[in-house]
């Protein structure tokens, strides 16, 4: 069943509530290479109270552990000053500027891309 999964996501709720706040997951999997790139969202209310460090810790381990992966990426806006943090926090590293990356809103905008490898 593996083989044929293209990507996976959660939904992100709280222990005390049944009602979804944010998703997160892989997505461009690469089987071949033993890697994929991760994304999330939290409703603002939820922001700047560990939710998502708690989460990532775990769909980061997962990748890993049970998909095998070597290598998750992630790509960002570059202002995304609460998205870098939580990348860092969650020990992943800045690896350069992707200029012109993404067509989004009649312009093309930039994306900082970030990796963590299964050997840190």
């Amino acid at each position: 069943m593996i083989d044929s999964i293209q990507g996976i996501r959660w939904g992100i709720t709280l222990r005390s509530e049944d009602r979804v706040i944010g998703t997160c997951g892989f997505f461009n999997w690469s089987k071949k290479h033993y890697k994929a790139e991760i994304g999330y969202e939290l409703s603002p209310e939820y922001w700047s109270r560990g939710y998502m460090t708690e989460v990532l810790e775990s769909a980061i381990d997962f990748g890993f552990k049970d998909l095998g992966f070597n290598r998750i990426q992630a790509l960002i806006h570059p202002e995304n000053v609460k998205s870098r943090g939580l990348l860092e926090k969650s020990g992943f590293t800045e690896e350069g500027l992707l200029n012109e990356y993404y067509f989004k809103k009649n312009r093309f905008v930039d994306a900082v891309i970030f990796s963590k490898l299964k050997k840190e």
